[in-house]
């Protein structure tokens, strides 16, 4: 009588073999994932910028110092200006939930937050290692050869400019 199916000894080989190949690629698909959240970091931190030299522009908007995004959405709502994609309800969060910190004193609006990486250096930013992460840092900045005014207040209604 033929046998049919696999025995035991064979189903463990290839359990075996199966759960060596995940343990040797488990590194390197962390390293991706954590590759693709600190770039999803980069670009929020470039959007959450940009809001914040919109509300940098308005009267009493400079004065922002490591401040979270629900106090610069709420200072936005105040002059009407919402679904930008930040809340004054909610705290905008990076992918480790990290808050992000907005300064908007000076020329420039800044944003900063922290991941728990080390010896990493994102395009765009500036970064700063530390014990047990990185301090990532953009600053938006609007160029004095080719500057615009982000927003133009015409009566009661704000229109908006994106380049």
């Amino acid at each position: 009588m033929k046998q049919q199916g696999f025995t035991l000894v064979e189903l463990l080989v290839v359990l075996m073999v199966l759960s060596i190949l995940a343990a040797a690629l488990m590194p390197t698909a962390m390293r991706s994932m954590d590759s693709y959240r600190v770039i999803a970091t980069v670009e929020e931190m470039k959007a959450i910028a940009g809001f914040a030299e919109i509300a940098r522009q308005l009267p009493g908007g400079d004065q922002f110092n490591n401040t979270n995004s629900m106090a610069v959405a709420s200072f936005l709502e105040s002059y009407d200006i919402q679904n930008i994609g930040i809340s004054a309800a909610s705290e905008k969060k990076n992918p480790w939930s990290q808050s992000y910190l907005i300064t908007t004193t000076g020329k420039a609006a800044q944003v900063t937050t922290t991941v728990p990486l080390k010896d990493i250096n994102p395009f765009e930013v500036v970064a700063n290692s530390s014990g047990t992460g990185t301090s990532l840092t953009y600053t938006h900045r609007v160029s004095p050869d080719n500057y615009t005014r982000l927003m133009h207040v015409r009566g009661n209604k704000h229109i908006l400019y994106l380049e």
